[in-house]
C-alpha cells in the first residue's frame, strides 16, 4: 500500500525532487559532477534570452534529466565525450531512448521525453538513435545537445589547465564554434555563445557554488505546474529515484522498493499513523541515496573491506542526509533515511545514536534492509527463507536492532509478502 499521496500537489517539492534526482545521477565516487545542472543552466539561460518561453520548462527540466537513461553504467556518461567513444558501447547508444521512456512515466514531464530521445542527434545527421538532421530535430533537443557539448568542452579545458578565466572562456567557446554545422546547430551555438559571453555569466557556470545559485534562480523563475492530484507525480519521481539508486549495483534491482514494502508492513503492525507511514515509505525508498558515491568495485567486492573502503561505505549515510536535505519539507525524511545504519546498542553510524535516540522509522528500515539483503538472491552469500532470516535477525534484538521492531517484523513479514515483493519488485 502506498502512503505518498500527499507529495503530489506541490510545485516546489516536485521541482526539488527533479533537481535532487539530477544531482544523484551525477555523483561519482564522492564527487558531484553537476553535469545535468550545467546543461540545464545553459539551456535555461539560452531560452530565456531567445524569448522561446513556451519550451522553457520542458527544455530546462530536460537538461536536468537528459542522461537519466545512462543510470547504472560502470562509468559516468561524461567519460564518453566523443561520438566514437559512444558508438562502441551499446548501453550508451540506448540511453536516449531509455531515458525518454523513463521520463515519459512522470506525470507533468511528458513533453520532456521527445527532447531527451533526440539529445544525441547531430545537426549534420551523424548522431543517434535515428540519424535525424537539422530541421527534423526539435529545437529543445538542439539546445540539450549544445548544453551537453558546452559542459564537455568546459571539462576538457579545465582538465587541461589553460590560463585565466578569460582564456578558459575563449577556449570553450572556440570548441563550441568548431562544432557548428557538424554536431551542433549553428544558430544554437551563436545563441549560447552570446548568452555566456559576459564574464559573470560564464563564471556562474564554472563555479559550483554559483551554479547552485543559478539553478535555484532558474527554478524559481521557470514555472513547473504539477498536473492533476490523481496522477501522483511525487510518488512516481520517488520510485524512479529509487531505481536510479539501485542501478548503481547490479545485484540490488528492486531493493529499495522491497525495503519500502517491508517497512510499511512493519509500520502498519506497529500502529503508525498515515502521516508516519508516508515519511517511512519515502525514507525507505531513498535510504541508500548516498550509496551512489561508492565505487562499484567496492559494492561488488566479495572479500573483506579495507579500513579505507569501510570508511567510504560509512560516509554514504551522511551524504544521504546532505542530498535529501536539499528537498523542501524532506528534513525529517533525510534524518530517517540517513540513520538506518545506526545500531540499537549505539555502535552504528553516522552519529552513534542508540535506542530511542534513533528515529523509529530508521529502526524499522534497518530491519527491513537487513531482511531484504538476506532473502534476496545475491552472489557470495546464502539466500535465506523468510523464517530463517527472521530467526537470524531476532538474535540481534537489543544489540543491532530494536526488540519492538523485531517483534513486529516477525508478525508482519510473512512468506507470502516476501514472495510477492520479490516477484513484483525484483
Amino acid at each position: 500500500m502506498e502512503y505518498l499521496q500527499g507529495l503530489q500537489c506541490d510545485d516546489q517539492l516536485f521541482s526539488d525532487l527533479i533537481a535532487a534526482l539530477s544531482m544523484v545521477l551525477d555523483v561519482e565516487e564522492e564527487r558531484k559532477l553537476f553535469h545535468g545542472w550545467r546543461v540545464a543552466a545553459v539551456v535555461g539561460l539560452a531560452l530565456r534570452a531567445s524569448g522561446e518561453r513556451g519550451l522553457l520548462a520542458e527544455a530546462f527540466y530536460g537538461g536536468l534529466l537528459h542522461d537519466i537513461g545512462a543510470m547504472g553504467l560502470p562509468d559516468h556518461v561524461t567519460h564518453y565525450p566523443t561520438l566514437e567513444s559512444q558508438v562502441s558501447v551499446p548501453e550508451i547508444l540506448a540511453h536516449p531512448a531509455r531515458g525518454a521512456a523513463i521520463v515519459a512515466e512522470i506525470p507533468g514531464l511528458e513533453g520532456v521525453s521527445p527532447f531527451i530521445l533526440e539529445h544525441h542527434e547531430y545537426w549534420d545527421g551523424s548522431g543517434y538513435p535515428a540519424g535525424k538532421k537539422d530541421g527534423d530535430i526539435s529545437f529543445g533537443a538542439h539546445l540539450l545537445r549544445a548544453g551537453d557539448a558546452f559542459d564537455l568542452a568546459l571539462r576538457a579545458e579545465v582538465a587541461a589547465g589553460h590560463g585565466t578565466p578569460r582564456d578558459l572562456k575563449d577556449r570553450v567557446l572556440a570548441r563550441m564554434s568548431s562544432l557548428k554545422a557538424g554536431e551542433l546547430s549553428p544558430a544554437v551555438v551563436e545563441l549560447i555563445s552570446a548568452v555566456v559571453e559576459p564574464d559573470s555569466t560564464f563564471m556562474s557556470l564554472v563555479d559550483v557554488e554559483a551554479l547552485g545559485d543559478l539553478i535555484a534562480e532558474l527554478r524559481a523563475r521557470i514555472p513547473l505546474v504539477v498536473p492533476s492530484c490523481k496522477e501522483s507525480p511525487g510518488h512516481t519521481v520517488l520510485t524512479i529515484f529509487s531505481r536510479v539508486i539501485d542501478a548503481k549495483h547490479r545485484y540490488t534491482a528492486g531493493h529499495s522498493q522491497r525495503v519500502a514494502d517491508y517497512s510499511v508492513a512493519i509500520g502498519l503492525h506497529m500502529g503508525l499513523s498515515p502521516g508516519e507511514l508516508e515519511v517511512l515509505e519515502a525514507s525507505a525508498l531513498l535510504h541508500d541515496t548516498g550509496k551512489v558515491s561508492v565505487p562499484r568495485s567496492i559494492l561488488d567486492k566479495s572479500g573483506p573491506l579495507t579500513p579505507a573502503e569501510l570508511a567510504l561505505i560509512r560516509r554514504h549515510a551522511s551524504l544521504t542526509i546532505e542530498i535529501l536535505g536539499t528537498i523542501s519539507r524532506f528534513e525529517g525524511i533525510a534524518w530517517v533515511a540517513g540513520h538506518h545504519h545506526e545500531r540499537y546498542d549505539g555502535g552504528g553510524y553516522p552519529h552513534g545514536l542508540r535506542g530511542d535516540e534513533i528515529p523509529l522509522g530508521a529502526r524499522i528500515i534497518a530491519v527491513a534492509d537487513a531482511f531484504d539483503a538476506m532473502t534476496s538472491s545475491r552472489p557470495y552469500q546464502k539466500t535465506y527463507t523468510a523464517g530463517e532470516a527472521m530467526r537470524v535477525l531476532a538474535r540481534e534484538a537489543g544489540r543491532q536492532f530494536d526488540p519492538d521492531v523485531i517483534e513486529a517484523a516477525v508478525h508482519a513479514l510473512k512468506p507470502s509478502l516476501v514472495a510477492q515483493a520479490l516477484s513484483s519488485r525484483g
